[in-house]
């Protein structure tokens, strides 16, 4: 090789170690100002989820599951989430719940969920009266989702208008003006 062929290999190569080495700082540079940020307040969305209290004596989740939890949004739409499963056999109509929903996250008619898991149908129903209700025998240790479950409460219907049964008329936008 000749020295004007070794010298255009070497600058090359100092080329390419100093972008490798520019890049590194950067990319360096830029993990350590992510890493200094301060975390942020939790988002008002992760503030809204209350968190189920299961029957103990029948039903218990994992930690590393999200647990049940549900939030009712301004539109009065409640929302679930999270897992849990049986401890023993349950019975049909075994309430999965230690103290009912209230009365602010129920629903206007008794609402069923079914999920299939593994080939397997779950069933549950959310009662009127804020009950998480088994639908069927289940063997210990019968995972249970809920993500996915919504239903509109009382609160979706507040401020609904009403047409008058005598009359036959609804209100519209042009009686408003």
């Amino acid at each position: 090789m000749s020295r004007r062929a070794r010298a255009r290999a070497g600058w090359s190569t100092r080329v390419a170690i100093a972008v490798t080495l520019a890049l590194g700082a950067a990319t360096r540079g830029r993990a350590a100002a992510e890493a200094s940020v301060e975390p942020s307040a939790p988002s008002a969305a992760a503030s809204r989820w209350r968190e189920l209290a299961l029957d103990e004596d029948a039903f218990e989740t994992v930690k590393s599951y999200d647990r049940p939890s549900y939030y009712v949004d301004a539109g009065g739409r409640a929302r679930f989430r999270g897992w849990f499963s049986n401890t023993a056999t349950t019975e049909a109509g075994s309430d999965a719940l230690a103290t009912p929903l209230p009365a602010e996250a129920r629903p206007t008619r008794d609402e069923p969920w079914k999920v299939t898991m593994k080939g397997a149908e779950r069933s549950l129903t959310v009662t009127m009266d804020g009950k998480i209700v088994v639908g069927d025998e289940y063997d210990a240790n019968t995972w249970f989702v809920l993500n996915g479950l919504e239903f509109d409460t009382a609160a979706a219907f507040a401020e609904e208008e009403t047409c008058d049964a005598a009359s036959g008329s609804c209100p519209t936008a042009r009686d408003e003006l």
